[in-house]
């Protein structure tokens, strides 16, 4: 379901497999079409993408499933060139019943998981996923939330691995910009069950800021 975007818009898609392989992988989805991707590769990372490339970025629903937020927002800052923009969507944690209870994540927990790699948390976010969303779902039973967090991670499934409200990711993305990456927030703005965030590669930094929007769009 890609955003829409001008006609004199030029995309390319990225995902981690190729369209057979993500058939494959999603059966389920079997009736749905499904965009090819153009380059396959790590979405969280863009290693094939050269540095300040594109004018744009668009992630939704994807940070989410990343398990380094912060490593995310650095290689898509990377490749956009200045001025270019990165606009993502990604699910309201008190409006989605699979996020609905899960704790906010710290900054502090944030900043570990790109300073010391993800490993550390992994473990801990398979088994806050069991107990949020398999077991509501009747997917586990209480008693196996250990067994089925480590199939989880044997299998490496694409779970939410963190969750926030608005102003959550807001301030992750201001933190990260007093870190010294150079992206300003632009709009921000609730959509029903998820939010948007608009995000400039500043040309300089300190660049004007933004007002947060309240309107759906």
């Amino acid at each position: 379901m890609p955003l829409d975007l001008p006609a004199t818009a030029s995309v390319r898609y990225v995902d981690r497999k190729t369209l057979p392989e993500l058939r494959r992988e999603f059966p389920e989805l079997d009736h749905l079409e499904i965009v090819a991707p153009d380059i396959v590769d790590d979405g969280a990372r863009l290693d094939s993408v050269p540095d300040e490339s594109v004018d744009f970025v668009v992630a939704n629903h994807f940070i989410e499933h990343c398990e380094d937020p912060i490593g995310v927002l650095e290689h898509h800052c990377r490749v956009l060139r200045p001025g270019g923009i990165l606009f993502l969507a990604l699910p309201d944690r008190r409006r989605q019943d699979v996020d609905r209870a899960r704790d906010p994540v710290s900054i502090s927990h944030h900043v570990q998981d790109h300073e010391q790699g993800p490993a550390w948390s992994r473990e801990t976010h398979y088994g806050e996923w069991v107990r949020a969303a398999d077991i509501p779902l009747g997917l586990v039973r209480p008693e196996d939330v250990d067994s089925a967090a480590s199939e989880h991670m044997r299998r490496g499934t694409a779970i939410h691995f963190h969750a926030w409200t608005r102003s959550e990711f807001v301030r992750l993305v201001q933190h990260c910009r007093e870190a010294g990456l150079p992206l300003a927030v632009r709009a921000a703005c609730q959509n029903f069950h998820e939010f948007i965030v608009i995000l400039e590669k500043e040309r300089e930094m300190g660049a004007a800021g933004f007002e947060p929007a309240t309107s759906r769009v």
